[in-house]
């Protein structure tokens, strides 16, 4: 019987990664062939596409580029590695088919559809593992096909760092749920050498790990029983990952201010750094009498460290996140999915989150108030806890819907087992038999 089981959740999964994948690559045969033509309009894309161009023709990552400052040259300040990443993947793929005759362009133009596929068969596998519960993982694994917020990340030539960023945010995530439920030390180094590597991809890397570093507090103060495992790996993994942007920026020193918000520098680390140290002792004063007074006076104490050490970045963060620069506001992928004043007028709230969160929106106040379903230990309380963080800030600023990706499609997925169950214990009853017609059709209607 478990043989079939595993059987049954194979072929299940994979007919649903073949959908996936196909559904993702559709776009791609309607504008083929390219004719040279270059099929994305982003500007952030257009602008990694040229310094790749550019990189590939000098033979060398571009740290300035004159773009919009002829004859001047300016250090652009991305973070290194997604920029390397990229020029290392074109460089092995003609090493291994020199004669391809593919735009190279084009070959990196495929990885923001390939991780956005590999994004969601992840997660899907990860469900498995943390639940061994079939339909919930098939349900889940179903309502992951590409949606609103998968395709903020994926395109053909989307070549946005978008993608990389919603891949380390739930690899991150999945590798800290496991370890609670699997503490094998293994789990934290990869989870390191993750955080390494999306702080190398991403310099607002600090938002997120202020994120961790707060949930880590909220799950001591509620004494959670997750909370000294997940402050273990969190604590881990922010240490190892910053000390090795670090000693990276150390030993390179090609950066252009030391302390720069916007350009990868020394603040996105020491911030992750401090986030880590923090957690680190949060977990030590365990030992002591009056744990919340000390734990939140440390929080204060770091808190107060890092306002002092960091005025004016913070600053500009919180200038930027709220849109305080007037400059900010006129930018599309920073206003919010609803705008209050027309909602007022039209009254059309629930059609606009529809829209971009799918139906299973109308059940948000029931999901934040219940633990999920299926899932081993704390997992679904913690994959709870950051599909709704992820929520609000997309609703929040459109461009917030880039975390989740396609991985949106876990929340629609849990809200849709708890409907099954619900259903299931229904049909059981001789009063609601005629449901039974009703489950044989529902996939149809989900769709």
């Amino acid at each position: 019987m478990k043989h079939t089981k595993i059987i049954l959740l194979s072929v299940g999964l994979l007919l649903l990664s073949a959908v996936s994948f196909i559904w993702l690559i559709a776009h791609v045969m309607l504008k083929f062939p390219w004719h040279g033509l270059y099929h994305m309009t982003d500007p952030d894309s257009l602008l990694f596409a040229r310094i790749l161009e550019q990189s590939i023709l000098k033979e060398k990552i571009l740290l300035s580029d004159n773009y919009g400052c002829f004859p001047y040259e300016i250090l652009h300040g991305f973070a290194p590695f997604y920029m390397y990443f990229l020029y290392i993947f074109v460089s092995f793929f003609y090493a291994i088919f020199p004669n391809c005759g593919f735009d190279p362009i084009m070959v990196a133009g495929c990885l923001p559809i390939f991780f956005t596929w590999l994004t969601g068969v992840m997660i899907s596998l990860s469900v498995w593992f943390l639940s061994k519960n079939i339909v919930l993982t098939l349900i889940t694994s179903l309502f992951m096909l590409p949606g609103y917020s998968a395709f903020m990340n994926y395109g053909l030539l989307k070549l946005a760092y978008d993608f990389m960023i919603s891949f380390f945010i739930w690899a991150w995530l999945l590798l800290c749920t496991s370890f609670n439920n699997y503490k094998n030390n293994v789990l934290v180094l990869l989870g390191g050498l993750v955080t390494a590597l999306f702080i190398g991809v991403w310099s607002g890397n600090p938002l997120f790990f202020f994120f961790a570093t707060v949930y880590g507090l909220i799950l001591w103060l509620t004494k959670r029983p997750d909370s000294f495992s997940y402050n273990e790996f969190a604590s881990s993994a922010m240490l190892i990952g910053a000390l090795l942007n670090i000693l990276y920026i150390f030993k390179n020193g090609n950066i252009s201010d030391p302390l720069s918000i916007n350009k990868y520098s020394y603040f996105q680390p020491l911030c992750c750094l401090a986030g880590g140290f923090f957690l680190y002792f949060l977990n030590s004063l365990q030992k002591f009498k009056n744990q919340k007074i000390l734990g939140l006076s440390l929080f204060g104490l770091f808190g107060l460290i890092l306002v002092c050490s960091f005025y004016d970045q913070i600053m500009q963060a919180l200038g930027f996140v709220l849109q305080k620069d007037p400059i900010h506001i006129t930018i599309s992928e920073l206003r919010s999915v609803y705008d209050f004043s027309s909602i007022l007028q039209n009254g059309k709230l629930a059609a606009i989150l529809v829209e971009h969160f799918s139906w299973t929106i109308i059940f948000l106040p029931i999901f934040v108030f219940t633990k999920p379903k299926g899932f081993k230990a704390e997992s679904g309380a913690f994959l709870r806890d950051w599909l709704l963080l992820m929520i609000f800030m997309s609703a929040f600023q459109v461009r917030y819907f880039r975390w989740p990706g396609i991985g949106l499609g876990l929340y629609s997925g849990m809200i849709a087992y708890g409907i099954w169950l619900c259903l299931k214990t229904y049909i059981k009853s001789e009063k609601y038999k005629q449901l039974k017609t009703v489950l044989i059709f529902l996939p149809l209607i989900l769709l």
